[in-house]
């Protein structure tokens, strides 16, 4: 695994959590206090996903490894 495919990974996870924001204030009509709110779930979207790729690395696996 590679940073490329990390990253990937991240610009999926900022998706789907940005889907899911839309389903619960577009579809479901929740309020909305502060448009920033999309921002910040698209960026945490993508880091959570993308560390979990990169941190998944075994020590026992280094060829796994985005660095290795």
């Amino acid at each position: 695994m590679n940073v490329g495919q990390a990253i990937v990974g991240g610009i999926i996870g900022g998706i789907i959590s940005l889907i899911l924001m839309w389903l619960l204030f577009g579809v479901f009509g929740l309020p909305l206090v502060a448009g920033n709110v999309y921002i910040a779930v698209a960026i945490a979207g993508f880091f959570s996903s993308f560390f979990a790729i990169i941190f998944n690395c075994k020590s026992d696996s280094a060829k796994d490894c985005p660095s290795g």
